[in-house]
């Protein structure tokens, strides 16, 4: 049977993977809340079936999706997932966080082993050419033995008006678990996790501003990670092993810095999957679509697991 996708979601993500899906050749169709993002939608591809108001107002089942993407706002992201699946879609991708609290997850969970269906949540980071190429070295190393992690977040610099106060107030869910999810994909979920929360510099995440912590992942490598929202700082994933230490910053690239040495450089590649396309998403959806046994994937029941530790992280 051929694949027919309902892509959830007109806005910057649901254009970003219009893109991909339009480029696949993909028979696919977009439900947009509003009439602004469709528009923009339909300028750029004028072929593509969409409809407004949402995929509440549209028969489902009668248009017989085989796939549907969600990338609608967080907010909204669990309570349409549970609608594809109420209604039987057996394929979906939900955007990250998948939903802002736990419940939500774990409800979403039981809904989809009811309906047999597959659900995974869009980590397209995992699927970074930088990560590919660091997977060789990693390989031929014999493996990490350590990994540090920072996801401090440019606070200054988020329009807050764009978001909900759930949203801001669970901002690690929502947004830096970007981060965390690609290193514990890399080096394992942690076994332990030692975490510490501090800080009021950001009025919009009550938790705190100031995170660090360790410990130790299921394949036994120690870790450790820091984050200030309220001093410089950016996203990176530095991973060690006995030759080299392999340094994601930003994230899109490998650099290396070699045993005995202090110069860190670029590791040369063809990093060229990433340049069309928001990077790691041509990837991803190809997975999802084409071979949905990719541990890549991070699927739903993974993703439940790893909530609780994003939440020990930011303190909810």
């Amino acid at each position: 049977m051929k694949n027919k996708v309902l892509l959830a979601g007109a806005g910057y993500m649901g254009m970003e993977y219009a893109k991909v899906l339009s480029a696949m050749n993909v028979d696919f169709e977009v439900a947009g809340r509003g009439e602004k993002n469709i528009s923009a939608l339909k300028e750029r591809f004028p072929a593509v079936k969409s409809f407004t108001g949402g995929i509440e107002n549209i028969s489902l089942t009668e248009r017989e999706y085989t796939h549907v993407i969600i990338a609608a706002g967080v907010e909204h992201l669990s309570s349409l997932a549970n609608l594809c699946l109420e209604k039987g879609i057996p394929n979906l991708l939900v955007e990250k966080p998948g939903g802002l609290f736990l419940h939500e997850l774990e409800m979403m969970q039981t809904l989809a082993a009811e309906k047999k269906a597959s659900v995974f949540i869009a980590f397209n980071r995992r699927f970074y050419r930088s990560a590919e190429i660091a997977s060789g070295i990693i390989n031929a190393d014999g493996g990490i033995s350590s990994i540090h992690f920072e996801f401090t977040e440019w606070t200054g610099t988020i329009d807050v008006s764009k978001y909900s106060k759930e949203t801001l107030a669970r901002w690690i869910a929502a947004n830096s678990s970007h981060v965390i999810d690609f290193a514990f994909h890399l080096g394992g979920k942690p076994d332990q996790l030692h975490a510490v929360v501090r800080g009021n510099a950001v009025p919009w995440h009550p938790s705190g501003s100031v995170f660090t912590g360790s410990g130790i992942t299921v394949k036994k490598i120690p870790f450790s990670y820091h984050a200030n929202w309220g001093a410089p700082g950016r996203w990176s994933v530095e991973l060690f092993t006995p030759r080299h230490r392999l340094c994601f910053r930003p994230m899109e690239k490998l650099m290396v810095q070699e045993k005995n040495s202090v110069e860190i450089k670029d590791v040369p590649g063809d990093y060229s999957p990433d340049l069309q396309y928001k990077p790691g998403l041509f990837s991803q959806v190809k997975s999802f679509l084409e071979s949905p046994s990719d541990p890549r994937l991070c699927n739903l029941s993974e993703h439940t697991e790893n909530f609780r530790f994003y939440e020990k992280i930011g303190g909810y």
